[in-house]
């Protein structure tokens, strides 16, 4: 059945994809509807996001030990001695950690985003250098998605019983 009312004469909620419908002040959107993800889908994202979140951990655990040895060398003696030593240990540690934080951020955020917003996540990551924060936006929207399909998730992401159940689900 053509709708012979011009384009014009539309109201836009017929205009707009349900997704970007205006809704009036007040009225809540149920996201879960849009938002349910095969058991494989959610499996991979929570997995992405413990070992970004990992990789996270090593690498700001890396910087806090260089800055706090850096401290107690300059309080106990000369810490030109010490400090170049110190520098490479920790850049074995903290550049191979931020390379895989930055890998597994881009492999969650083509999961979870659009292209647009895709994009601009990596010109925040690379073009002004905030690489957390741009980690911390994928990690909130990765936290979201799991939790709105049922997912428990804790301060290290997804716990091992509950991805055991993701896997058992998706078998």
């Amino acid at each position: 059945m053509p709708d012979d009312e011009p384009l014009f004469e539309k109201p836009l909620d017929k205009l707009l994809p349900p997704s970007r419908r205006i809704r009036s002040y007040g009225e809540r959107y149920d996201y879960s509807r849009d938002s349910r993800l095969s058991a494989k889908e959610l499996l991979a994202i929570a997995r992405l996001q413990k070992w970004s979140l990992r990789a996270c951990l090593v690498y700001v655990g890396a910087v806090v030990c260089y800055i706090v040895a850096g401290l107690v060398a300059s309080i106990a003696g000369d810490p030109r001695v010490v400090m170049p030593v110190l520098a490479v240990i920790v850049a074995v540690v903290a550049i191979p950690s931020a390379i895989a934080m930055t890998v597994l951020m881009i492999m969650l955020a083509v999961k979870l985003f659009r292209t647009s917003s895709f994009v601009l996540l990596l010109i925040l990551h690379f073009g002004c250098g905030l690489g957390l924060i741009s980690l911390a936006i994928v990690n909130t929207r990765a936290t979201n998605t799991l939790r709105q399909n049922g997912v428990r998730v804790g301060f290290l992401g997804v716990r091992k019983a509950d991805i055991k159940k993701l896997e058992e689900r998706f078998r």
